[in-house]
Order: C-alpha cells, then sequence, then structure tokens
C-alpha cells in the first residue's frame, strides 16, 4: 500500500510587509511552511492554517479556520502549517 502526500486544497493569500501580496496554492498537510513577514492573512483552502510568530512553528498566534481573515495579530508572522 502506497502513502499519498496529501495537499488541501484551495488558495492561503496574505500580504507581506516585505513582499506584497504573496499565495500558497494547495499547501501541503502538517508541513511548517514560510511566511514572509505576513501582516494579514486569508484561509480559503479547506484546511485549518495555524500560524506562528517564528519561522520554525514553535511560538502560535493562533488558528484561521477555512475562509477566515485577519490582520489583528500584534506582530508579523513566519510560518504556518495546514491541518489540524
Amino acid at each position: 500500500m502506497s502513502t499519498a502526500h496529501a495537499d488541501a486544497s484551495g488558495t492561503f493569500y496574505y500580504e507581506s510587509a516585505t513582499a506584497g501580496s504573496q499565495q500558497i496554492v494547495a499547501p501541503p498537510l502538517h508541513q511548517c511552511m514560510t511566511l514572509f513577514h505576513a501582516t494579514g492573512a486569508s484561509n480559503q483552502t479547506n484546511a485549518t492554517a495555524t500560524v506562528y510568530y517564528d519561522g520554525n512553528c514553535a511560538n502560535e498566534w493562533g488558528s484561521l479556520q477555512p475562509g477566515q481573515y485577519s490582520n489583528n495579530f500584534g506582530a508579523k508572522l513566519y510560518s504556518v502549517r495546514f491541518g489540524s
């Protein structure tokens, strides 16, 4: 039996303080991904997006449910992980 690498469907949009509008399309589940100084984010995927203040998914800000948006992080975000 083979194991397939699962991805979320949809797109995670975020506004970067250094790189403007960014997006992650069909992000892999349960993998820490880098954000470029995110100041706002819109989770348009089918998975929960947990966002972090650091670059290695350790210092959690909180989660954005599918369809949820926030620009009230209190600081820039540097990583995200999809899936619960």
